[in-house]
Parts: structure tokens; C-alpha cells; sequence
């Protein structure tokens, strides 16, 4: 779908009545919109608006890209807000919002070797020229007809794709102050440490963290994640890999890391296994989890296991089989509870669990009911093994009438 253009004659109209009427087209509206002061205007009232549904607007409209020409002051007047009011769900939003502007490109570079008398071909990381012009300085902008990508025209004649709001300068700047707020809230409120900054890792997607040096990129979120490790040469601009390290051998050592160690705070990261977006993000949460002491006070429910088991992320489906293995008292698990778990679409995870119920769950306990619905499930392992505890149950004559369900066996 092709992205709202900004358009010069557009006037906050029609957007202060979507605001009003709290109507589905405010954010779309909003975007055409690139008049700095009347969006400084209108940002003021919107963050002194008391409805849900206005703050929920602003959780929206950042999750979308700060590419809107003339954005500049809504997003300042709205962070400024947000940290004024020590709005920690709203700030955390912000974080990742500005810890994903800044992202450098591989570039090749050539050098002359004196000794060799030859040109060398590396590459580095470099800073693309994407910031979007201020209103003043912009003479067009339109759609990639091809792309449906937003083109700005600079009026000096450069033409800009994909660019993002503010100098390269002002984003390190804004990030950098974000992180700031969350970082003196870990010595402020060491306690609330946790629960503050998991929102913000919970906003990164796949497609932030996409390549090598997206990660690297990722100031707010590798402090956060990996502060205190070995691997990461911590920067106030870029971070980068200590000599003869790779990504891949980053380990979960959070910034604050006591804080990290409590019931409450276990419980949020096992959480977040589930509801991260991130590959990245889950598998720090599933790392951070198995090395925390209080992971042993954490009710791990049926409902959780078939999150996990069910998730697309194989590394999650394996996490979860993992903790149903380790995690005592499955003997005593309710009949109802293992068919649930036996309800999940992991194949990989059916082997282990059908194992398990093996173990752990005597024919006695399942009614003839239980087992015509184990032999008639599609997955194979499960059919297989309500059919194994039908051969070993004594049948009565009046009861055989029931087993014709089994002829809708798949």
C-alpha cells in the first residue's frame, strides 16, 4: 500500500475532526500533514489529551516510520512531554523508536598499500545522507510509482528515498537521551528497572535488527541487553565488536543486573520469550532466563508451554520443551492439561510430550472418552498413542458402539 504524501495544501481540518471523533483515518490524515507550526500546534493539544484512545494514538503513530517532512516538532513536543511526566510506558516507545533511526550502510572503501604498491578494497560502515530536509527546504515530494517509497525533493536538487526525520547529529542526541531517562531510573527506582525498559524491547522487530550492523546500530538495546559483557566495546556514538569477537558470541548481561534476579522481574522475561518480535530479543530473554536464580519461583502454566510450543520460532518451540522436561510435578498434571498440551501444532515437540505422557499418565486415570479423542487426533504421535491405550483397555460390549468414531480417524 502506497504511503500518505504530504501535501502543502492540506490543513489540520480534517485531522482535528478524525481527533475528535476518534476516527480510524487520524493517523493517515496526520501524516499528509507538513506544516511544522500548525503540527506543533496540534501536538500540543494532543498530548494534554486525557482519552485512551489519544494516547493510544501516539503508541501508533510511533510504531510507524518518523518519515513525515515536517514531523520535527510533533515528535520533540510529544518525547518532551513523555519525559516530563515521567511516563515510563511512553518513553520506553520512544526509546525504540529513536534507537532504529540510526542505521549506517557497508560501503566499499579503497586505500592505496605503499608496500604492495596496490590498491586494497575493504569495507566499512558508513552514514547515508537520509535526513529528511526541514518544510522550507523541501520543493516536492511524491511516490515511487514503482515502490509506492516516498521521494523528497530538496530544493538544492537532491532527490532523497526513504529518508528519516532529523540530522544524523539530533538522532544520536535524542536516543542518547532517551537511554538517559530509563538509566537513571535503574539508580532511581532499581526495583521498577525491569518492568520500564522490557516495552521498548518488546517494540524491536526482525526487520530492525536485519542485518549485523542494525545490531550494532542499536545503541539503547544493546545497553540494555549486553552492558555488561565482554564482547561489545561501549561507545556514546557507535558501538563496535572488541577485537577478534563476533555477534555471535553475545550472552545475556543486562544493564542493572541485580534487578533482573526477582520473581517479578523472571516472570516479565519469560514473558517476553513469547511476545518479543525480535529473534534478537528472544533469544536474550530465553538466555537471560535459564541463568536467573529466581527462574525456580516462576508458575510456568499450561497456557505459557503452548504459547511456546506453538510459536513460529523454532529456538522457542525447543525452549518451551525444554522447560516442560526440567519443570517438576508433570505426574500430577491434570488429564485435561495433557490433552491441551497434546492439542499443539509442534510436531517436534508432540515426540517429547507423547514420551512424557507415557511416563507420567496411567491408562486408570483416562476414561474411554480421553482415548478415542487421542486416537482420533491428526497428528500421528498422538493417534498412535490413543490407539496404543485403546489395545490395553478392557472394553465392555455395551460401550463398542462408540468406537465407530474411530472410522473419522486421519
Amino acid at each position: 500500500m502506497p504511503l500518505p504524501q504530504p501535501n502543502p495544501h492540506a490543513s489540520l481540518l480534517l485531522v482535528e475532526e478524525c481527533f475528535a471523533r476518534q476516527h480510524e483515518g487520524f493517523l493517515e490524515a496526520l501524516r499528509q500533514v507538513s506544516q511544522p507550526k500548525l503540527l506543533a500546534a496540534f501536538a500540543d493539544r494532543w498530548k494534554k489529551d486525557a482519552r485512551p484512545w489519544a494516547r493510544a494514538q501516539i503508541f501508533a503513530y510511533l510504531e510507524q516510520a518518523l518519515d513525515c517532512p515536517g514531523h520535527q516538532p510533533l515528535v520533540k513536543h510529544l518525547f518532551k512531554e513523555a519525559e516530563e511526566r515521567k511516563d515510563d510506558e511512553l518513553m520506553a516507545a520512544f526509546l525504540t523508536a529513536f534507537d532504529t533511526l540510526v542505521r549506517r550502510v557497508r560501503r566499499k572503501h579503497t586505500t592505496w598499500d605503499r608496500a604492495s604498491r596496490s590498491a586494497v578494497e575493504h569495507e566499512v560502515l558508513s552514514t547515508p545522507h537520509d535526513a529528511i530536509p526541514l518544510a522550507k527546504d523541501i520543493a516536492k515530494t511524491y511516490p515511487d510509482p514503482k515502490t509506492g517509497q516516498r521521494v523528497v525533493i530538496a530544493k538544492q536538487g537532491r532527490r532523497l528515498r526513504g529518508g528519516k526525520l532529523f540530522s544524523h547529529r539530533t538522532r544520536h542526541y535524542l536516543r542518547r537521551r532517551a537511554w538517559r531517562y530509563f538509566r537513571w531510573l535503574g539508580f532511581a527506582r532499581p526495583a521498577d528497572f525491569p518492568a520500564a525498559v522490557l516495552p521498548a524491547l518488546r517494540r524491536y522487530r526482525d526487520a530492525d535488527l536485519e542485518k549485523g550492523e542494525h545490531i550494532l546500530d542499536s545503541w539503547a538495546l544493546l545497553h540494555i541487553c549486553f552492558h555488561g559483557g565482554d564482547v561489545i566495546v561501549f561507545h556514546w556514538r557507535h558501538h563496535r565488536l572488541r577485537e577478534g569477537r563476533t555477534l555471535g558470541e553475545l550472552r545475556a548481561a543486562p544493564r542493572f543486573a541485580p534487578t533482573w534476579d526477582t520473581p517479578e522481574a523472571a516472570r516479565a522475561v519469560f514473558k517476553l520469550v513469547s511476545e518479543a518480535r525480535a529473534t534478537l530479543v528472544r533469544m536474550w530473554a530465553m538466555d537471560l532466563f535459564r541463568g536467573l536464580k529466581s527462574r525456580a519461583t516462576v508458575e510456568i502454566t499450561a497456557d505459557d508451554l503452548l504459547a511456546l510450543l506453538d510459536h513460529a520460532d523454532e529456538r522457542v518451540q525447543q525452549f518451551g520443551a525444554e522447560l516442560f522436561e526440567a519443570q517438576g510435578g508433570n505426574e500430577r498434571l491434570p488429564v485435561a492439561t495433557w490433552l491441551r498440551l497434546l492439542g499443539t501444532r509442534n510436531l517436534t515437540a508432540l515426540a517429547t510430550l507423547c514420551a512424557a505422557f507415557e511416563r507420567h499418565v496411567s491408562g486408570e486415570r483416562l476414561t474411554l472418552a480421553h482415548c478415542l479423542e487421542l486416537a482420533t487426533a491428526r497428528p500421528v504421535p498422538v493417534a498412535r498413542l490413543g490407539l496404543a491405550l485403546l489395545k490395553t483397555r478392557a472394553i465392555a460390549p455395551g460401550v463398542l458402539p462408540s468406537l465407530g468414531t474411530l472410522a473419522d480417524a486421519r
